[in-house]
């Protein structure tokens, strides 16, 4: 099964930030706009894998309209 989990990017002075509000807390940054998704990907599988690890309940994804 799949999700898609909405993520918000920002540009914060010298880099750009990428967050996912149904995740807390999962957050990643880059110099570049690229760099920056790559590593919210990547901050995004590990979150869930430390979810899964310890047992925390992972939420299923609001739509756009309910953030």
């Amino acid at each position: 099964m799949s999700f898609l989990y909405h993520s918000y990017h920002s540009f914060k002075g010298r880099g750009y930030v990428v967050s996912f509000p149904d995740l807390p807390g999962c957050l990643s940054q880059g110099e570049t706009e690229k760099e920056a998704l790559k590593n919210a990907e990547d901050a995004k599988r590990e979150w869930l894998k430390a979810a899964l690890k310890e047992g925390i309940s992972i939420p299923l994804p609001k739509s756009i309209c309910q953030q």
